[in-house]
């Protein structure tokens, strides 16, 4: 089946409105340049294999530049017809292929001068949204594209080169992921690995617990800011 965006108003509504879910408004979404497709523009732009709407994340560096890295959010289902029938899961997310893992460094904070000083704490979270909503906190907060891409296997790195950029002896680290590290071998797993890279770099890393605000759904760090 094709897509079910017909007109970039409706994505760029759709991407808005996904982008509130994790507490920002319409002029940060601008001032983190997510820009919205229509699944063929999304295609031709980008050589996308699956022909769905969604938007781009684009990536930028600790002096708020965009990198040449980036991440496409679908904003429809892509397992459709036999794929659903088999429990094939949901591809969400996709990046240039090839390419090598950034960290999220959100352009909303003076990152300059939070690398340099090691007194102030940084939380490390998974999904760039939510480490987006915790920067509009007020929080120094970096996003991985999932809990394990703090690395890249493939390239035989155990930490990404962006990490060497930071001034990590005797700061405080929150490892925040969702709720479900609780109980999750895999994540609980990802989790350790990252501590003992920020260890080995003389940083201070604490994993951090999140209660489960809406059970069966897991919570992320961005729910804590919207929570009533």
């Amino acid at each position: 089946m094709g897509s079910t965006f017909k007109l970039l108003p409706d994505v760029q509504n759709a991407m808005l409105d996904k982008a509130a879910e994790s507490g920002l408004e319409p002029a940060l979404a601008k001032k983190l340049a997510f820009k919205a497709y229509l699944a063929d523009d999304a295609v031709a732009a980008l050589a996308l294999p699956i022909r769905k709407a969604g938007f781009k994340i684009p990536y930028h560096d600790f002096q708020g530049a965009q990198t040449q890295f980036w991440r496409f959010r679908f904003l429809e289902r892509t397992n459709e017809g036999f794929a659903a029938l088999t429990d094939k899961k949901d591809v969400r997310y996709l990046q240039p292929k090839k390419s090598v893992n950034e960290i999220y460094i959100p352009p909303i904070i003076n990152w300059e001068k939070v690398i340099a000083d090691p007194t102030i704490p940084i939380v490390i979270t998974e999904g760039e949204l939510k480490a987006a909503c915790a920067c509009a906190q007020g929080v120094p907060t970096l996003g991985l594209g999932g809990v394990w891409c703090f690395r890249s296997a493939a390239n035989h790195l155990a930490l990404l080169p962006q990490f060497s950029q930071v001034t990590w002896t005797q700061r405080m680290v929150y490892i925040c992921y969702d709720s479900d590290a609780a109980s999750n071998h895999m994540i609980i797993q990802a989790e350790n690995a990252l501590a003992r890279e920020l260890l080995g770099l003389g940083a201070i890393p604490l994993s951090t617990r999140l209660p489960s605000l809406c059970h069966p759904r897991t919570t992320g760090l961005a729910d804590y800011p919207c929570a009533e």
